[in-house]
């Protein structure tokens, strides 16, 4: 991956609300599954809306998938950063 196109991908990220982003699951007893919202913790914003389905399998799916967007931002930064120092290590090594 270049330095470029880690760059851009940085920038997005960067242009995001930002974080931490938190899952809420909007289950009400006797009412059909809602779904989940990701909200920003800072101020409450809302960054999605996660709703699969009303089917068996909508909560787990909705529940993961809100998990992995949530996460999103620190993961990518993470790997940004990981792919930056082995970027240098390689230059180094050359």
């Amino acid at each position: 991956m270049t330095k470029e196109q880690l760059d851009k991908i940085e920038a997005r990220l960067m242009a995001t609300t930002p974080g931490p982003w938190i899952p809420y699951y909007r289950y009400k007893p006797g009412r059909p599954w809602e779904g989940c919202d990701i909200d920003a913790a800072d101020n409450g914003n809302e960054i999605a809306k996660v709703h699969t389905g009303d089917d068996a399998d909508a909560y787990a799916k909705d529940a993961a998938n809100s998990r992995f967007i949530a996460h999103a931002p620190s993961d990518i930064a993470a790997l940004i950063a990981e792919v930056r120092r082995l970027n240098a290590a390689s230059e180094v090594q050359s």
